[in-house]
């Protein structure tokens, strides 16, 4: 492989793994303690009912977390949109 071809790797496999970081971080906002384990065992009728309610509530976290990022967002671009109207004034 020629010294441009490796480059070109390094540089895609960089960004590639920028992107899995990207991908990963609004999960890394949330507190560990707010999701439940999922057992790793064959199901019964009584474990399944149990994956269900775990599911259920890993969900529902999941929805705060969205919740909490939007208004994030909400805020950031009202700051955003508040200085650019101070700029031009």
């Amino acid at each position: 492989m020629s010294q441009a071809q490796e480059t070109r790797r390094e540089r895609f496999l960089n960004r590639f793994e920028l992107i899995q970081k990207m991908r990963w971080a609004p999960y890394s906002l949330m507190r560990r303690d707010s999701f439940v384990e999922v057992p790793r065992q064959e199901p019964t009728s009584s474990s399944a009912v149990e994956l269900c309610r775990n599911l259920r509530q890993n969900v529902e976290s999941l929805q705060q977390v969205q919740g909490r990022l939007s208004f994030l967002l909400g805020e950031i671009e009202y700051v955003s949109q508040k200085r650019e109207r101070h700029r031009k004034s």
